[in-house]
């Protein structure tokens, strides 16, 4: 009876646990490159977190020699979420999907290089 109930429970307790990781960050990519003023370096970057959905933020930063800045923008279902995505944080954003195979539309040719050139391949399962 004891081990039944504790199978019972380890039942429940993994269901519980599916049904919450689609909320998790778990979708990652970083694309780096150079801003208008700093095409030859590529110490910008965009970073994308996303859950299973589609949903989270693409934080980047514009760096430049005289300064730096930082943005943050929230993400749903993929897409832009109050404020305007740039091209290079749209790619992250693809890249992170397209790596999760969620993806609903084919990677634009740019898209592409960014995949091939990846400095940082967070998920690797």
């Amino acid at each position: 009876d004891k081990a039944i109930g504790e199978i019972r429970f380890l039942q429940r307790e993994n269901l519980r646990m599916k049904d919450g990781a689609s909320t998790y960050l778990q979708h990652i990519s970083m694309l780096r490159y150079g801003t208008f003023y700093e095409k030859n370096s590529d110490i910008s970057f965009s970073l994308a977190l996303l859950d299973d959905n589609g949903d989270g933020v693409v934080i980047s930063s514009i760096a430049t020699r005289e300064e730096n800045r930082f943005y943050g923008k929230p993400v749903k279902d993929g897409k832009e979420a109050n404020y305007r995505l740039t091209k290079e944080e749209q790619e992250a954003i693809a890249l992170a999907l397209q790596e999760a195979g969620k993806l609903k539309r084919p990677l634009s040719k740019v898209e592409e290089e960014a995949l091939s050139q990846r400095i940082l391949p967070i998920n690797d399962n």
